[in-house]
């Protein structure tokens, strides 16, 4: 059965890490979307994002110091309407909402992940990892995303670690259940032998 992947990232900032997992993670039974797929069709760019994640199987969430473009108040009061239970079931969000902000689409797709019950990880950009040419974090910017770490940590909900490089954020896919909904989807051999997913450069066994 084929599987598909959603990598939740700001281009400007993680774009080389974002194709390399996209690279190494596609194969004929696993599909992996990024935002760029549903913005480029135009419409309700935040509404096609709850269509995907709802069917998708997994979401990994990269969270650094840029946030990308936010989705409007009427895209927002759309999906309240589609979702009416969202406030209460992830009441921090409810609260950030109630005051009239408008989340960028990156912080929408990790609490779609949340509201539909999607594995998922949450990671965090060290200060030191490398970021692409683009990266041009503002004061804004930042007390934006540290928001909303402070808002899923509200929700029990944690980054599982800081990632430096794309090696170090492949070990980390490593130890989730993403890889084993990928490991569980790869065709067996008849006599089973060790299987070898390779991300990032990252080569990881598994018994199958």
């Amino acid at each position: 059965m084929a599987i598909s992947v959603f990598l939740s990232t700001v281009s400007d900032e993680f774009r080389s890490y974002r194709d390399l997992l996209v690279h190494d993670l596609t194969r004929q039974n696993v599909a992996v979307k990024v935002q760029e797929d549903f913005k480029d069709l135009g419409g309700d760019t935040l509404d096609k994002l709850d269509v995907y994640i709802a069917h998708c199987d997994a979401v990994v969430h990269l969270v650094g110091d840029m946030c990308g473009a936010a989705a409007n108040e009427t895209q927002q009061q759309a999906l309240l309407a589609k979702h009416p239970d969202l406030p209460e079931k992830l009441p921090p969000l409810g609260q950030a909402l109630k005051t009239g902000v408008c989340l960028p689409y990156t912080q929408w797709e990790a609490w779609l992940a949340l509201y539909h019950g999607k594995p998922r990880m949450i990671a965090k950009a060290a200060v030191s990892a490398l970021r692409e040419p683009k990266y041009a974090p503002t004061d804004a910017s930042s007390a934006v995303q540290a928001a909303h770490l402070v808002r899923l940590k509200a929700f029990h909900r944690y980054p599982g670690s800081e990632f430096g490089s794309a090696h170090e954020l492949a070990k980390q896919i490593a130890y989730t259940a993403i890889l084993d909904l990928l490991v569980d989807d790869s065709p067996t051999e008849i006599t089973s032998p060790p299987r070898r997913l390779l991300i990032g450069g990252f080569a990881i066994c598994a018994l199958g």
